[in-house]
């Protein structure tokens, strides 16, 4: 059985948290282990624990709502102050402002005896936990949600094309996106997102609000 450690870094509990709870409820559980990692806790978190999931939530300097609005605000703003001047050593510069969650996330790596890591928004969003993946060895699935992929810098994109073994597109125009960026073809698949299925009952709109 493999352990699989799924990262999601959004705040408000949007579409790629609903796409990640419907995926994981369709796992083959014999033969994949899922464990989730937030940095927000959203409703999802018990309606992960409710299947079975172990669910951790991490206080993510940069992208957890309960960390102070200034600090979120000095760190996004050395962010795109690297991207514009220093574009080569981003990926350096996100390990660092991440610091916390990096520990955290190796030492969770480490205890889990994880096997594969599956991050779950954006490359770039995403791009701390790419890089300690690649540092540790392990392979890394990172899943591209939308067209607006923006600064991936001459650094992220080379830890991407070192450290990523598959991305994951939601649409083809997303695959489209992430090889415009300079991602091999080859290396991007399309997935669209899963929606769980529901008996459909036709309904008579004009006539339920009377209208003309």
């Amino acid at each position: 059985m493999t352990r699989v450690l799924y990262v999601e870094n959004g705040t408000s509990g949007g579409g790629s948290f609903e796409s990640l709870t419907e995926l994981i409820g369709a796992l083959d559980r014999a033969r994949y282990d899922p464990v989730v990692v937030l940095v927000n806790a959203t409703p999802h978190v018990e309606r992960l624990r409710a299947m079975g999931v172990s669910v951790h939530v991490l206080r993510d300097p940069v992208y957890s709502l309960a960390v102070p609005a200034w600090q979120r605000v000095a760190w996004g703003r050395g962010t795109m102050l690297v991207e514009r001047l220093l574009p080569r050593v981003t990926a350096a510069y996100d390990q660092l402002a991440h610091r916390s969650s990096v520990r955290a996330l190796a030492t969770m790596i480490a205890r889990e005896r994880i096997g594969l890591l599956h991050v779950n928004n954006q490359s770039v969003r995403d791009c701390y936990a790419i890089a300690l993946a690649g540092r540790l060895g392990i392979p890394c699935v990172s899943h591209l949600r939308s067209v607006r992929v923006r600064a991936v810098t001459a650094g992220r994109l080379a830890l991407f094309r070192r450290s990523v073994a598959r991305f994951i597109a939601n649409s083809r125009a997303a695959r489209d996106a992430c090889i415009g960026f300079g991602i091999d073809a080859d290396r991007v698949r399309v997935v669209p997102n899963v929606i769980p299925f529901t008996a459909i009952t036709p309904m008579d709109v004009r006539g339920r609000w009377g209208i003309p």
